[in-house]
């Protein structure tokens, strides 16, 4: 199950979702997941990515944005 943000939802143009690294990720994302995510672990803590390319790696952290 996919969170949202009430907070995010007010914000035009901005497409969030919040889930596990294992669990499905917001409908907007799926048509090229597979092909195109990042590739992290995912840890819970304090750092997280900007994710800028197609499979980019980003290392341990708790959130990618």
């Amino acid at each position: 199950m996919i969170c949202r943000s009430s907070h995010l939802d007010r914000i035009p143009g901005i497409s969030h979702g919040f889930g596990t690294y294992e669990e499905s990720i917001p409908q907007e994302f799926s048509k090229n997941w597979e092909s195109s995510r990042p590739q992290w672990k995912q840890v819970h803590g304090i750092a997280f990515a900007q994710v800028t390319e197609v499979q980019q790696a980003c290392g341990e952290v708790d959130a990618l944005f």
